[in-house]
């Protein structure tokens, strides 16, 4: 008695190749990169505005200047 042979199947493997992890777009590095600058150079200028004993408005308007030069 004969058998007949079982069908093979002749599909191509699928590729090994992962897509690429996807990356933050360029303007959401820029922007964390810009805050943290920013909060850095705050700090930095409350910490100058605390030395100098400055209060109130005096200190307001100093941190605001100090912060955009």
């Amino acid at each position: 008695m004969l058998y007949a042979a079982a069908p093979t199947a002749s599909h191509a493997p699928a590729p090994s190749v992962a897509p690429p992890p996807i990356a933050a777009p360029p303007a959401a590095d820029n922007f964390a990169a810009e805050a943290a600058a920013r909060h850095i150079r705050r700090t930095a200028c409350l910490k100058e505005a605390k030395a100098k004993k400055l209060v109130g408005t005096a200190r307001n308007d100093y941190v605001k200047d100090c912060i955009a030069h």
